[in-house]
């Protein structure tokens, strides 16, 4: 537990990222070139990658729950966990759910599938999350009709992909434009879903990736959120110590003194309300035309 205070910034140490895209397109490669990466194979085809790292095959879901205190330490040395993918994940969460209750293949019990299945989803992914490392989640791409139109997302089951979105600090599609590598993190149109909370558009991958390729982009993306959790503390501290010096004023020359000032604030509109509300407080109100504030109490009548 630790309390951060309304003027610290916010570090982001991790982050988590879900990229989906065609079969082929090298998720699975790209996802090994993070930071110290292990792998849970859940999708049969980490071997095809050429630039495979450590990986972790889990062949049912009930392995994975009958030893999970072992999966969870093994986790502990390393600094990125991917799941690849996402959607063989849920596949044999299913499997094991309907093993464990076959009366869930009745259409009747369908939702409680469901619910089920969103349920130990997000149990595995709060675990990882908890695990304080960067999370990389693999997915498979599918369309679905939104109105008139296609738009591609990730395979996921159910209500449990919103869930999974809210987690994300980054969603991307994979695709190749032109013989080129492309992860978008903001849609130009509406074909596809994406996210991207630095306000990151895309990341080009290179046919030939360094080892290091992804590891050095999440590093951008953390410096991303953390420059403007940055500038969000520099702007709350210049408008509290801005509002501290305005509230203060009484006289009307301080007021009208002030306003050539503004030029030199970053939160110049903020401030500029601020500095209008305290003059009114104090009878003064801002002219237009003279632009400088008047003291309507002089005016009246």
């Amino acid at each position: 537990m630790k309390l951060i205070k309304q003027n610290e910034p916010m570090v982001i140490n991790t982050v988590s990222l879900l990229i989906y895209g065609e079969a082929g397109v090298g998720k699975t490669s790209l996802a090994f070139t993070a930071d110290k990466p292990i792998l849970l194979d859940f999708d049969g085809g980490s071997y095809r990658s050429a630039y495979r790292k450590e990986v972790l095959q889990i062949e049912t879901y009930k392995d994975l729950k009958d030893h999970l205190s072992e999966f969870l330490s093994i986790l502990d040395s390393y600094n990125t966990i991917i799941i690849d993918t996402i959607g063989s994940l849920q596949d044999k969460i299913k499997v094991y759910l309907i093993e464990k209750d076959p009366s869930l293949l009745n259409k009747r019990k369908s939702f409680d599938l469901w619910a089920a299945m969103l349920q130990e989803t997000m149990v595995i992914i709060d675990l990882l999350k908890g695990k304080n490392r960067d999370l990389i989640i693999l997915g498979h791409v599918q369309e679905k009709n939104r109105g008139d139109d296609l738009i591609k997302r990730p395979v996921i089951a159910g209500q449990s992909k919103d869930q999974i979105y809210r987690f994300m600090e980054y969603i991307g599609y994979m695709s190749l434009k032109a013989s080129q590598r492309i992860i978008a993190f903001i849609p130009q149109d509406d074909s596809f879903e994406a996210k991207s909370t630095g306000g990151i558009r895309e990341i080009i991958v290179p046919e030939a990736m360094p080892d290091d390729f992804l590891a050095s982009k999440i590093n951008e993306l953390k410096q991303t959120i953390n420059s403007q959790n940055q500038a969000s503390k520099l702007a709350f501290e210049e408008v509290n110590q801005s509002r501290a010096v305005i509230m203060k004023f009484e006289k009307l020359q301080e007021f009208n003194e002030f306003i050539p000032k503004l030029s030199e604030f970053a939160e110049k509109k903020i401030i500029w309300e601020i500095l209008k509300d305290c003059a009114k407080l104090k009878g003064f109100e801002y002219d237009g035309i003279s632009k400088t504030f008047k003291d309507k109490r002089n005016n009246a009548g």
